[in-house]
């Protein structure tokens, strides 16, 4: 598994350093939970998508991002304006307890079917130090359709 995911994440690396981070055409949903050591949980849903309209670099970007930070008692909803299913990365703003905007950016890698080894990566630019959940889902599933698919 961590073979798999390091490959994938140098992939990423050298896609956007080599092509900059790009709008591609393509879907990424997710939904599970990441665990901390003490227990705590962290649930998530989101769902994005971009489609090319016109010619060059034109999209449209629909979707929302959900957490819930059940330990530090936060609940974080976002609106997606940037999609790269190339890269699994998407970007936007978010409220956190109805307070923001605030930008954040979502990174996601769908490793394997039903949910196995799948990585998800939230940064939250507030104000203090930025917010970040990363790892491993503890339970859930991401999904990405498009061109990172047709990519790897």
């Amino acid at each position: 598994m961590k073979t798999k995911l390091a490959v994938g994440l140098v992939l990423v690396l050298i896609v956007t350093l080599g092509f900059g981070c790009y709008p591609t055409d393509g879907a990424m949903t997710g939904g599970g939970f990441l665990e901390n050591c003490q227990g705590d949980k962290a649930t998530f849903g989101f769902n994005v998508k971009g489609t090319q309209v016109g010619e060059g670099d034109n999209y449209d970007v629909k979707g929302q991002f959900q957490l819930v930070d059940h330990a530090e008692k936060l609940r974080i909803h976002g609106t997606f304006c940037g999609f790269s299913a190339l890269l699994g990365i998407a970007w936007g703003e978010c409220r956190v307890n109805r307070e923001g905007p605030f930008d954040f950016t979502l990174y996601a890698f769908d490793a394997g079917e039903p949910g196995i080894n799948d990585y998800i990566s939230v940064l939250i630019e507030v104000k203090g130090p930025d917010l970040k959940y990363k790892g491993t889902l503890d339970g859930g599933n991401i999904q990405v359709r498009g061109d990172l698919v047709n990519f790897l």
